[in-house]
Formats: structure tokens, C-alpha cells, sequence
């Protein structure tokens, strides 16, 4: 939330605010309700669909992490794929590497 504020505080004119998130708590909600006179919510369904996505687990050693994700990538290469990394400094580094793949 701090971050969010901070981002906002630096954007003085807006012509347009689009928020999106997969889940809106109450702090979001008040931020949103304090910044935009008018806004306008759209959700898009009730349902949980979790049960549409097929998740994936491997374990493997550190060293092997890199070129298991980029084994991974390629073999599923028509799919869409999401990556949690640990730090912003590995999300950095796993982009690095993928750009040059």
C-alpha cells in the first residue's frame, strides 16, 4: 500500500486509472475511492477457477533450477506460463537470462 501511494502521489494529472487485481481488499478499495472521483468496478466472476489451471511442482537442486525453468519454458512454449521467484533481484536476473534464450 505504501508503495502504491508513494507511485500516486508522483502522477499529478491523469486522463485515465485502470487498477487491476486479482483480489480487492478494503485498503485497496479506499485508495481507489480517495484518488478517482468517479470509477466504475468490474468483476468478473465469482467463481474460483483454479481447478482450470494445471499447476506443476518440480524439485530440483539450486544449481538446476535455472535450466530446469528454461527446459520447462521450451517444452511448453504454447502455454502460458507464471514464474515466482524469491527477490526482485532473481525475477531480474531469471529476465536476463530468458531474453537471451
Amino acid at each position: 500500500m505504501r508503495d502504491i501511494k508513494k507511485i500516486r502521489a508522483q502522477m499529478k494529472k491523469l486522463e485515465q486509472t485502470y487498477t487491476f487485481s486479482a483480489t480487492m481488499n478494503h485498503d485497496m478499495k479506499a485508495i481507489i475511492k480517495d484518488h478517482i472521483a468517479e470509477f466504475e468496478s468490474i468483476k468478473i466472476s465469482n467463481e474460483v477457477t483454479v481447478d482450470a489451471i494445471d499447476h506443476s511442482y518440480v524439485v530440483v537442486d539450486h544449481e538446476q533450477k535455472l535450466y530446469n525453468l528454461i527446459n520447462l519454458i521450451k517444452v511448453h512454449s504454447d502455454e502460458k506460463i507464471i514464474v515466482f521467484t524469491h527477490t526482485k533481484r532473481n525475477t531480474k536476473i531469471i529476465r536476463e537470462v530468458l531474453l537471451h534464450v
